[in-house]
């Protein structure tokens, strides 16, 4: 089953890339499936950073761990479909990507409203008045 699903993806990676290939032409072929695969190995090297950096952000809310860990899944699965070459494979991958991006937790939002709820409170300054009837 898997050797059929293997050989359908690249029966259908081969004619994509060839109806493409013959609109664009050999050269932004070239140039496409080059910057595509730049472009997957940068995002493979930058995903463990970025994963950390959310991490840090939603400590203690345990369905952003769940987003983190499928975007992670979709940014790795996309970078390798960036890195090789076709055209079929680039744009699953660019699916895949924006799909991760959006359902990366918000920290940004997030973040903005609990600054603001803190922004906002009023501060309790608790003061002891003495009174000195001038007995000495």
């Amino acid at each position: 089953m898997k050797a059929i699903l293997f050989l359908a993806y690249l029966f259908v990676e081969v004619y994509v890339t060839i109806t493409i290939a013959s609109e664009i032409g050999f050269f932004f072929t070239f140039l496409t499936i080059v910057f595509t695969a730049i472009f997957g190995i940068i995002l493979i090297f930058k995903t463990p950073f970025k994963i950390a950096e959310i991490m840090q952000n939603v400590l203690g809310k345990a369905s952003s761990f769940i987003a983190i860990g499928i975007s992670a899944i979709l940014r790795i699965f996309a970078a390798i479909l960036l890195i090789f070459p076709g055209f079929f494979g680039d744009i699953l991958g660019l699916i895949l990507l924006v799909v991760s991006i959006l359902i990366t937790p918000k920290i940004d939002a997030y973040n903005d409203k609990h600054s603001k709820e803190s922004k906002n409170k009023e501060e309790i300054i608790d003061v002891e008045i003495i009174v000195d009837n001038g007995n000495k």
